[in-house]
């Protein structure tokens, strides 16, 4: 029993000790006995959702009896949810129905628990005032639980992942990626699957904001995939430095979790003081969540810092930036950002017969007489949308809200790609070029996206005649750059940042410059 017990832990280094000697064993004899009678996973998920509703309905009453059935509960609702993954576990039982039911139970239990004590609370006076709560409460449930206790969830498990990715690889870790997750959802968007598409639309923004909230660790990522191949090749002796300076923080993240969550909830409600629960949220917690991430930064940064001396990279002179699928998307080739609007237009046609439609009209366009130098990015998009239709044989009116969707989207993109752009430019203080494969208007198109100051030159390969992959333009790119340094840089001291591997990467590293993959420009900032 108790090998089968230490069989359900993530790893000794991330579980609490509250779990450990508390929530698991309990959470292992609900399993069994689930197991027993034939339950699935989902059953007993669903069971937990009922449990925490019944514990919320408690809670709103201001007697001492509800609020101990309500503690019980609700300990009884985190039992089955910590036996509905042990019972999958056990009898192979997995589905995505189960990962999206399993994935908000706890954010169910907390909306119903907040709802019933804004309920509780509306006629009671706010300590040390005449002022009763009312609507307040609940704006200070909805700042605690949306602001506050998802930001610390979602850096909480992210910081986890991350040091059981190190300790235990890839396998014994979920570090799921924005890239990764936005790709499966688009295959669920082919297949119309649209359980699939809920919640990995969900899940893939859910792994961005962790990226986002983390650029230390992405950099750093970064490195390794490019030093190594992938983060699970980096050598033993880094991961085990890594884990040695990340364990101490792990108990951090389980604070910011679940458990002392909960605690602090019993206490106010047993105590009639139920409010301390999400001001406790937005203050201990949120100062946790605040200190836990500048040291894990501090690591990462640290870290990243020291790789590059072993590898003896000299100093960064000079900024080489793609444009299309760096600066313009999170790193999502072109072709999938207009499909993804086509299927948020239910416009009806299939990937095959898209991308055909796809790359025609990057062949005409290419021709150099349809996209004019004062073409802005709205006008190219339009122009490019309307030759896929025409290729498709669908109604032109069609292009106006799908051009409309994607433009939208973009502006948000390189409103972020400004804010990385001006720290890259605060940091190094060092001259920019940006190289690109476009149709002879990138200028305008960057004056029109404000991004057209940081560029000390552009390099275009309408204009020059030369386009990605050929090396050759990536020199063009180097001599460019060197009208605006002193002394001249060497192709070492020159970062190339790119969003693909063929175009960017690789010619870059064959003129001997340093490179940064990057699939979502953020990954820049440190």
């Amino acid at each position: 029993m108790l090998e089968l017990l230490r069989s359900t832990y993530k790893s000794a280094d991330t579980e609490e000790n509250i779990d450990i000697y508390f929530t698991r064993p309990i959470g292992l004899f609900f399993a069994l006995f689930f197991k027993k009678a034939g339950w699935t996973p989902n059953a007993v998920t669903i069971l937990s959702y009922f449990l925490g509703l019944s514990a919320a309905w408690m809670f709103h009453y201001a007697d001492l009896p509800h609020n101990i059935c309500g503690v019980l509960l609700l300990m009884m609702a985190n039992f089955c949810d910590s036996a509905d993954g042990q019972l999958a576990r056990m009898t192979g039982k997995t589905s995505l129905t189960g990962r999206i039911l399993d994935g908000f139970a706890t954010e169910f239990w907390f909306i119903c628990i907040y709802l019933a004590l804004t309920w509780r609370l509306w006629d009671v006076n706010i300590p040390f005032t005449n002022t009763t709560w009312g609507i307040w409460f609940l704006l200070l449930c909805l700042l605690a639980g949306f602001g506050a206790h998802n930001y610390q969830c979602r850096l909480a498990d992210y910081y986890r992942n991350i040091h059981l990715f190190f300790l235990k690889g890839e396998k014994g870790a979920e570090l799921d990626s924005y890239e990764s997750q936005n790709s499966i959802l688009q295959k669920h968007m082919r297949e119309h699957n649209w359980i699939g598409v809920l919640f990995f639309y969900n899940y893939a923004k859910y792994c961005h904001r962790q990226e986002t909230s983390t650029p230390c660790f992405q950099h750093l990522k970064q490195l390794l995939i490019q030093r190594y191949g992938s983060m699970d090749n980096s050598p033993k002796d880094f991961r085990e430095e890594f884990c040695r300076r990340s364990k101490p923080l792990m108990k951090y993240t389980n604070i910011i979790s679940y458990n002392w969550r909960a605690i602090v909830l019993y206490t106010g409600c047993l105590i009639s003081q139920p409010w301390i629960s999400p001001v406790f949220e937005l203050t201990i917690l949120m100062a946790i969540a605040f200190y836990l991430k500048h040291r894990h930064e501090n690591i990462c940064r640290d870290m990243a810092d020291n790789l590059g001396k072993e590898e003896g990279m000299p100093t960064i002179r000079g900024f080489l930036f793609d444009y299309g699928g760096t600066l313009d998307t999170r790193g999502e080739h072109w072709s999938k950002v207009i499909w993804r609007a086509y299927c948020k237009n239910n416009i009806d046609v299939t990937w095959e017969k898209y991308y055909e439609a796809y790359v025609a009209t990057e062949r005409r366009l290419g021709q150099g007489d349809i996209i004019k130098p004062e073409d802005t990015f709205l006008s190219t998009l339009q122009k490019k949308i309307a030759l896929q239709l025409e290729h498709l044989n669908i109604d032109a009116s069609e292009g106006e809200k799908i051009a409309g969707d994607i433009y939208d989207e973009t502006l948000q993109v390189t409103g972020e790609s400004r804010q990385v752009l001006q720290q890259v430019e605060k940091s190094y203080h060092c001259p920019m070029v940006l190289v690109s494969n476009f149709y002879g208007n990138i200028r305008t198109v960057l004056r029109e996206l404000k991004l057209d100051t940081f560029f000390a030159e552009v390099v275009e390969s309408a204009e020059v005649g030369i386009r990605k992959p050929d090396k050759r333009i990536w020199q063009l790119a180097i001599d460019a750059l060197n009208k605006h340094a002193a002394p001249p840089l060497q192709p070492e001291e020159i970062m190339v940042v790119g969003d693909s591997i063929e175009k960017d990467i690789l010619p870059a590293q064959s003129l001997g410059c340093q490179t940064l993959l990057a699939k979502d420009i953020k990954t820049l900032k440190k």
